[in-house]
């Protein structure tokens, strides 16, 4: 019988602490991706109740799924993939975000403010609303230096520049080719829109801040304070 040799032995003794170290650990790991995996399943179908069954036992709004989705995080999933639309997908993003979903999620090249440029005019606004309301960065960068009121620019999309505009868009960052939107909106032939989507901002921020009022107000305590200032008013 031929005797292992000294180095062979410390090699075997290794593999079998690392088989035990795995078989130990695997447990936990196990329920975390599938609990993960959950949670990706529920935000490709749509499923709210589904997926804040996933976040209640533990799955990781910020994951990385290697194995179904191609290493997108859950809210990059959301924009990218997800059958869901409209008040659904809001729901999702609010539910991921509540949860402590990184509202500045990326893919290699761009970011959750960048993704959500395929959405409706009206679906935008209110994912952009709640994405900068959570602390998405408006002024990220995608790979070519490009943010995303240089996409917007570069389609001409009017609505979502002056979304991104009344959300404080940086009007003066350049991209990787040194141009700022309004150069990236001239030289696709969008100027026109880039002018229209300036004034509709203004009205934007004003709505927004009204809007903003109007919940304050909306308030149990607010509600009687101003009550009782009426009340000194009239006396």
């Amino acid at each position: 019988m031929i005797k292992p040799s000294p180095l062979q032995r410390i090699a075997l003794a290794l593999t079998v602490l690392a088989l035990a170290s795995a078989a130990m650990a695997d447990p936990t790991s196990k329920r975390q991706k599938q609990l993960d995996r959950a949670l990706g399943t529920s935000l490709y179908k749509g499923d709210v109740a589904g997926a804040a069954e996933a976040l209640r036992k533990g799955a990781n709004p910020n994951t990385y799924d290697t194995h179904f989705y191609a290493g997108k995080q859950p809210l990059i999933l959301l924009l990218l993939e997800s059958t869901a639309r409209g008040k659904v997908r809001l729901q999702l993003a609010a539910l991921l975000l509540s949860w402590g979903a990184n509202p500045n999620q990326r893919t290699r090249s761009d970011t959750a403010v960048h993704l959500a440029h395929h959405l409706g005019d009206e679906d935008y606004r209110a994912m952009i609303d709640l994405l900068v309301a959570k602390g998405a960065d408006i002024n990220q960068r995608g790979w070519r230096g490009e943010t995303p009121l240089h996409q917007a620019a570069c389609f001409g999309r009017t609505e979502q520049m002056a979304v991104l505009l009344s959300h404080n868009a940086d009007v003066r960052a350049k991209d990787a080719y040194g141009r700022t939107p309004r150069q990236v909106a001239a030289d696709f032939g969008h100027l026109n829109e880039y002018q229209r989507a300036q004034a509709r901002s203004r009205w934007l921020l004003v709505a927004r801040r009204a809007a903003l009022k109007r919940a304050m107000d909306l308030k149990p305590e607010n509600r009687d304070r101003s009550r009782q200032s009426r009340k000194r008013a009239r006396r």
